[in-house]
């Protein structure tokens, strides 16, 4: 399986080519600085998971350290001239865009199709990292479709992407950099901190207040930083959990991540639906059931009508069993005599997914868990069987019945 360790392995392959490329540039007075700082950075990528904290902490020092003290430069990379660029742009034309194109579709592809290939029963790829797993390949994909093309060195690509690093300069590290710095404040209890301050010396007594203290320190937080990754953690376990969520009862959706709410939803809308179907399949049989049950007080002691009547409610009922329990025809849900069949595990896991049911905490800000989704497709398919049976009871019985007791009783429906 495809994991999230092939992105890293990739990224930290394309530094270290930087770095030796940055090392055989002569026309680079600070050659040996870049050299260092992409090997760092490479190797932060290739063998972070090794290093342990300490070694990490200290790379990252390192990193520091040269871009501190000025000592990367702007190589000169073995690289088109501009006169060529423009002959290259007239004769490809519209082609040029060709690898460009391929990377949304590789990703659309990965996501929507590979992540569900299975291959002797292990997933392709990492269902939870199919995005950035797919964007890897996509980006692999277009590099061989663009050396294809456009007839260039295999080097070339690496030496374009060392003149943009060497370009951009230590600032191609810093999305990097602050998220892993919003980690380290969020677990040295900086968010606590803030939220003490906050509750100290801040009127939050109203929910207002609490709204502007976390939107404006956000904001603040994030000019002061440079950046939001770091202040989201920060002021989201300072002010946003504990305060607004906790103490005014805030939906926790609202801070959840986009594709978790998404993938709730989407789980929720689900069973809806089946709960819909469910509850349309039992009203549609009790209704059928109520008329049989009529006739057959109504035609108490005529075995002739008795028998094909019970015989048709059985069937009815077989089919209801499989969707209902018999404790549930009879009353509301307050003990647990036997187990739950479609409906009732429909609405449990609903409770599950969503904002809670008595017990069930809910999970509606977290995307369903995968034993969630399971339970949820096995749920479908034990639906689906009752639907086909349903059908195959109106659909043949029904009528076959209301033929044979044409003009002896009234049309079952």
């Amino acid at each position: 399986m495809i994991k999230l360790g092939f992105v890293y392995l990739l990224a930290g392959l394309m530094f270290a080519a930087f770095a030796l490329f940055s090392a055989a540039d002569r026309t680079n007075s600070k050659r040996l600085g870049n050299t260092a700082f992409w090997g760092l950075a490479a190797l932060s990528f290739l063998a972070g998971d090794y290093l342990g904290d300490l070694g990490n902490g200290l790379l990252v020092l390192g990193l520091a350290l040269l871009a501190g003290l000025g000592l990367l430069g702007r190589g000169e990379p073995a690289t088109t001239a501009p006169a060529e660029r423009v002959a290259l742009s007239e004769r490809f034309g519209n082609r040029l865009f060709v690898p460009a194109l391929m990377l949304p579709l590789v990703v659309a592809l990965g996501v929507l199709a590979f992540k569900r290939v299975e291959i002797g029963g292990a997933p392709l790829m990492d269902p939870k990292q199919a995005t950035l797993i797919s964007l890897a390949l996509a980006v692999i994909v277009a590099l061989a479709a663009a050396l294809v093309l456009l007839r260039q060195p295999p080097a070339s690509p690496l030496q374009e992407g060392r003149r943009l690093v060497d370009t951009v300069g230590w600032a191609v590290l810093l999305p990097q950099m602050l998220a892993a710095l919003g980690a380290v404040f969020a677990m040295a209890g900086v968010g606590k901190v803030i939220g003490e301050l906050a509750t100290t010396y801040l009127p939050l007594d109203t929910r207002a207040a609490a709204v502007c203290v976390y939107c404006l320190g956000m904001a603040a937080f994030t000019m002061v930083m440079g950046n939001a990754f770091a202040a989201f953690p920060v002021l989201t376990g300072g002010i946003a959990l504990p305060i607004l969520v906790g103490h005014f009862g805030a939906n926790p959706a609202v801070v959840a991540s986009i594709e978790d709410l998404t993938r709730s939803t989407q789980t929720q809308v689900r069973i809806r639906d089946n709960i819909t179907a469910t509850s349309e399949m039992v009203n549609r049989m009790e209704v059928t059931r109520k008329q049989i049950e009529d006739l057959l007080k109504a035609n108490k002691g005529k075995d002739e009508l008795e028998k094909p009547l019970i015989e048709l409610n059985k069937k009815i009922l077989d089919v209801e069993l499989k969707l209902v329990t018999k404790s549930e025809m009879l009353s509301d849900d307050k003990y647990f005599p036997e187990a739950y069949k479609v409906y009732m595990n429909l609405i449990w896991l609903s409770g599950g997914v969503g904002q809670g049911a008595s017990d069930e905490a809910g999970g509606v800000e977290f995307k369903p868990t995968d034993t969630q989704v399971r339970v949820l497709t096995m749920l479908e398919a034990e639906l689906a069987a009752a639907k086909a049976a349903m059908t195959g009871v109106y659909d043949k019985d029904v009528p076959a019945f209301n033929t044979a007791m044409g003009g002896k009783l009234p049309i079952i429906k």
